[in-house]
C-alpha cells in the first residue's frame, strides 16, 4: 500500500475480483482499505451482522471496522475458496507465472501473425507486458466472420470455448474496432431497434499459464482452421437478427437439446448418486484432438459443396435501412463465392462496413467525442428548454421567471466551439 521506493505511489484502497484468479470462480471480491479511512461509525450498507445492540428506540453498530462494513450473510465458502486460490498462486510463484505467460504471448503472436485472415486487435508489441488474452477478428473477403459464429464454431467442432462481444468495455472496443462517431450513433440506434446482430464485437480467448504446449498448439490450430476454412460452415448455421446468436441448424428448433440438467440427476438412491446420462470418457486426449482436426477438414469441404449444389437460400437478413452498417458475411455470400470462385474470395484492401481496426493506430480515434456534451449536460439543457416552453405557455406576455437564469445550451467545457456543439446536438 505504501511502497518505500516510490512514496508517491501510495494507495488509499485496493480492490479486485476473486473470480479472476485460477481456482477463484465463485469467490467474493476483496477490498483492502486503510484504517484511517474507515472512521464512519455508521456502515455504508447496514445489514445483518453489523449491529451490536438494538432496542425499540435506538441501536449501535459494531466497533470492528471490517465486520461493520460486511453486512449480510458472509460468503464463507467463497472466502475459503479465494484463500486456496491465493495459496496456489503463491506456491507456484508470481515470477514463474509471468515467465509462462510471456512464453504464451510470444508463441500466440508469432503463430497468428503468419495468418492474414486473423486480425489481432490492439498494439502487439514487446515494449510492455501483456496478459495472454487475445481479441481477434476473422477476415472474409471484404467483410468479417461474425464473432458469435466464430465462437460457436470453435466450440461445436473443437470444444474450444471463446467469448464473443465487447467484453464489458464498449467505449474501448469502439476504439479498437476503429468506429467513427457517426457509426457508433447509428449502430446504437440499430441495436436498440432489435438488430443486435449488427453490434460489433470480437472473439476473445486466453491461454492460462497452466496450459501445456500441446494444449496451446491445439487451440492455435483450431483458430487457424476457423480463419482459413470456417466460412465453409456458414450455410450450416442460422442467425437471429434480434439477438445476434448463431446456432447450428440442428439446434434451430430446440435450443441446446444435449444440455445436461439437474433434473437428469438421480439423487433418491442414497447408495449411488449418479447421472442418468452416461458419457464415454476421453481416454487419449492427444488422439481425440487429432481426430477433431481431421474430421473438421472433411466436414468443411462437404458442407460448402452440398450447399453449393443445392438450392441454398437465406431468409434472415438485416433491414435494408441498416445494410450500410453490416460488417459480417452472410451464409449465402459464402455459397455464392464458392460457386463463382471455387473457393474463398481473396482479401480486399478495403473493408466494408463500420469496423476498421486499422484506425486504432490513428491518434484521432481517441477524440471522436470531442465537442459532444455528456448526457448529463444534455439533460440539464432539455430541462431548461421544457421549463421555457411552460413559461411561454402560462406566463403573461413580457413576464419572466426568476428561477431560470440561463436558457442557453451548456457544453462540458467553455472552450468548445459553438459550431461543434451545435453539430453534436443535432447528431444526438
Amino acid at each position: 500500500m505504501n511502497p518505500k521506493d516510490d512514496p508517491a505511489a501510495y494507495k488509499d484502497a485496493v480492490f479486485f475480483s476473486g473470480h479472476k484468479f485460477v481456482g477463484g470462480p465463485g469467490s467474493p471480491g476483496v477490498l483492502v482499505v486503510k484504517k484511517n479511512l474507515m472512521g464512519n461509525e455508521v456502515p455504508t450498507m447496514p445489514g445483518g451482522g453489523t449491529v451490536l445492540f438494538v432496542t425499540e428506540k435506538a441501536h449501535s453498530y459494531l466497533s470492528n471496522k471490517v465486520e461493520r462494513e460486511e453486512g449480510g450473510t458472509p460468503d464463507i465458502l467463497g472466502s475459503i475458496r479465494l484463500g486456496l486460490a491465493f495459496q496456489l498462486k503463491q506456491r507456484i510463484g508470481p515470477h514463474r507465472i509471468m515467465d509462462l505467460e510471456r512464453q504464451h504471448v510470444r508463441h500466440v503472436r508469432e503463430s497468428f501473425g503468419r495468418n492474414k485472415n486473423i486480425i489481432l486487435l490492439g498494439r502487439q508489441t514487446d515494449d510492455v507486458d501483456q496478459l495472454p488474452i487475445f481479441s481477434m477478428m476473422i477476415r472474409f473477403g471484404d467483410r468479417f466472420l461474425h464473432h458469435n459464429f466464430v465462437c460457436a464454431l470453435l466450440n461445436d467442432i473443437f470444444g474450444v470455448q471463446a467469448r464473443g462481444g465487447c467484453q464489458c468495455a464498449g467505449p474501448f472496443g469502439s476504439r479498437l474496432l476503429g468506429l467513427s462517431r457517426d457509426h457508433i450513433v447509428d449502430l446504437g440506434h440499430a441495436v436498440v431497434a432489435k438488430h443486435e446482430i449488427l453490434k460489433p464485437g470480437v472473439a476473445r480467448m486466453s491461454f492460462p499459464y497452466f496450459a501445456d504446449e500441446d494444449e496451446v498448439d491445439y487451440v492455435l490450430e483450431a483458430v487457424h482452421f476457423v480463419a482459413n476454412h470456417g466460412w465453409k460452415f456458414l450455410p450450416q448455421y442460422d442467425f437471429d437478427c434480434r439477438t445476434g446468436v448463431w446456432r447450428h441448424v440442428s439446434r434451430a428448433e430446440v435450443a441446446f437439446p444435449d444440455k445436461k440438467r439437474l433434473s437428469s440427476m438421480q439423487i433418491d438412491d442414497i447408495d449411488a448418486v449418479r447421472s442418468s446420462r452416461v458419457v464415454e470418457p476421453i481416454r487419449d486426449v492427444v488422439a481425440h484432438r487429432r481426430h477433431n482436426l481431421e474430421q473438421a477438414v472433411k466436414l468443411a469441404d462437404l458442407c460448402i459443396k452440398e450447399a453449393a449444389d443445392s438450392d441454398f437460400s437465406q431468409d434472415e437478413r438485416v433491414a435494408d435501412s441498416h445494410e450500410g452498417l453490416r460488417w459480417f458475411a452472410y451464409p449465402v455470400e459464402a455459397v455464392a463465392a464458392f460457386q463463382e470462385l471455387g473457393g474463398k474470395p481473396p482479401l480486399s484492401k478495403e473493408i466494408r462496413g463500420p469496423c476498421q481496426p486499422h484506425r486504432y493506430f490513428d491518434p484521432t480515434i481517441n477524440h471522436v467525442w470531442d465537442g459532444v456534451p455528456t448526457l448529463a449536460t444534455m439533460k440539464r439543457h432539455w430541462v431548461k428548454m421544457a421549463a421555457r416552453q411552460l413559461i411561454a405557455r402560462y406566463c403573461m406576455p413580457g413576464q419572466s421567471s426568476p428561477f431560470l437564469m440561463d436558457m442557453t445550451p451548456a457544453t462540458d467545457s467553455e472552450d468548445e466551439s459553438g459550431s461543434d456543439s451545435e453539430h453534436a446536438q443535432k447528431r444526438l
